[in-house]
């Protein structure tokens, strides 16, 4: 090797050692035509639902780019664990974050393609601190229960 092709190499390593970013796993769990369900998600334990956010757009000509930030009031609750659906009829997004999972805060983006018609989307952000219970930690139950979701279709578990 040449001393460009060496210098190359080594600017690609420094690079790659210095993008401390973490990609979401993506998986296409479901097939329409035209329409993709594909889930993305980062961490492992999904014991409880933290916070859950869902969304209908209507079609987006550009690129659309979403930033995620979650942060809990309790520092006990870490998340553990992050999950976007979303039905498109594009398989060309992807979602990163800086920080990943383990804090009790989070930030994500997530990178729409351009051209899409609608665009359903779902977050959920789980935890695993579930078994030490405190006196001061108070839940809204309504906003938890599944059956006050409108789009619960989305968060069947079904695997395929």
């Amino acid at each position: 090797m040449g001393f460009k092709e060496n210098l190359a190499v080594i600017l690609v390593l420094i690079i790659v050692q210095n993008s401390n970013e973490f990609r979401f796993m993506r998986r296409i769990q479901a097939i329409g035509s035209p329409y993709y369900m594909i889930l993305m998600s980062l961490g492992a334990c999904k014991e409880k639902i933290l916070y859950l956010d869902q969304k209908i757009w209507a079609k987006l000509p550009l690129n659309r780019v979403l930033d995620i930030y979650y942060k809990n009031e309790n520092d006990y609750y870490k998340v553990s664990r992050v999950e976007i659906k979303l039905v498109i009829n594009n398989t060309s997004s992807f979602a990163i974050s800086e920080d990943g999972v383990g804090f009790s805060e989070f930030r994500a983006t997530l990178f729409l393609p351009t051209h899409l018609n609608f665009v359903i989307y779902s977050l959920t952000i789980y935890t695993c601190n579930t078994k030490k219970a405190t006196a001061d930690i108070q839940q809204d139950t309504t906003e938890m229960n599944p059956v006050h979701l409108f789009m619960p279709f989305i968060l069947s578990d079904n695997k395929n």
